[in-house]
């Protein structure tokens, strides 16, 4: 740790179950005391569970001072039988000037709802703000909530390019929040999606129609194809390059119609006739039962054919997990000269 004027400072820091050292906490203070007026960057690993005393004692020392942070990446391993719920979620407020921010709360013991542990300040990020947001970068674990401006019309990450999020399907304003991310990235280029629960269809869905043009790489875990569809639906993208769909092991097998969902999001529902699509990756966790009909198995390969068809022009990486594969289908595909096959897998 060290005082380097006004350029960024960092706080590099690794706490797990180490004996509490009260002089080094008093250092800190003195230290956070003296640079008052510099930007930092705070990178905190933390293991709430083995010793939540250090945990809140390093958190009560350096989140206080996370408007001043130029990065931020905050990983903490957690459990909410050794945590005060009262305290609960921690405030991180998020400076305009941010470049970073990776906040990512492990429940070790998968709370069911998922605890809130922290919430994320965006509030001040609006079109009527005095200067923008300068955020690239956007790591939200499933246990961060976020806290936006009073109109959510206003609220813009207008240099965001990278957002990795993962989303609690079944909580209602876990899902308006991951849509309102959505909306406010006009040129996103890498997006990837992890979902947890059972999507609610009590929602009312409403009707979405976001458009991501400078979107280049597109990743999504799924566990419930009803959101899965409620999302495709939602995004045109028709830039993209590198995919990769991976159904969980609560979606089931494979079917023929996820298969067409895929090729209608890819192909941005028909409007875009040559996708340059370059790399895709398609994996289902659970495999076909013994007892799966023939025509559930034919329908999913005349799918995956048709999918290839249409959007595969560009493509020159295909990898497929626990999906059927006639040979008909193998013997249609190109090998580059030279390659040794490894780019079908």
């Amino acid at each position: 740790i060290h005082d380097s004027g006004y350029e960024p400072s960092p706080f590099l820091s690794s706490f797990r179950n180490e004996p509490l050292d009260r002089s080094a906490l008093s250092g800190f203070k003195g230290w956070l005391k003296h640079i008052r007026d510099a930007p930092l960057q705070l990178r905190l690993v933390l293991y709430q569970e083995e010793n939540d005393e250090l945990f809140r004692n390093i958190r009560d020392l350096f989140i206080p001072h996370s408007r001043r942070c130029m990065d931020i990446d905050i990983r903490v391993k957690c459990s909410l039988e050794f945590a005060n719920v009262e305290e609960l979620p921690i405030r991180i407020q998020c400076s305009p000037s941010a470049n970073s921010i990776r906040l990512n709360f492990r429940d070790m013991k998968r709370a069911e709802p998922p605890v809130t542990w922290a919430s994320l300040d965006l509030s001040s990020f609006s079109v009527s703000a005095p200067s923008p947001s300068h955020l690239r970068v956007l790591e939200l674990s499933i246990d961060v909530m976020c806290r936006f401006p009073e109109r959510r019309a206003d609220f813009q990450l207008p240099h965001l390019r990278d957002l990795s999020i993962s989303v609690d399907i079944f909580d209602r304003s876990a899902v308006d929040d991951f849509f309102t991310l959505l909306s406010s990235c006009p040129i996103l280029s890498t997006l990837n999606i992890g979902t947890r629960g059972v999507f609610n269809e009590t929602f009312e869905r409403q009707s979405l129609s976001i458009t991501l043009p400078s979107l280049t790489n597109f990743s999504i875990s799924s566990s419930i194809g009803v959101f899965a569809d409620h999302l495709l639906r939602s995004l045109s993208c028709p830039g993209l390059r590198t995919c990769s769909f991976t159904a969980n092991d609560s979606m089931g097998a494979a079917t023929p119609q996820y298969l067409r969902l895929i090729t209608e999001f890819l192909s941005c529902y028909e409007t875009v006739p040559r996708p340059p699509l370059s790399d895709l990756t398609i994996r289902f966790e659970v495999p076909y039962a013994s007892a799966t009909p023939t025509s559930v198995l034919a329908g999913c390969s005349t799918a995956l054919t048709n999918l290839l068809d249409r959007v595969g022009n560009n493509l020159n990486r295909l990898r497929l997990r626990e999906l059927v594969v006639q040979p008909a289908l193998i013997q249609r595909m190109t090998i580059l000269p030279g390659s040794d096959g490894s780019d079908v897998l």
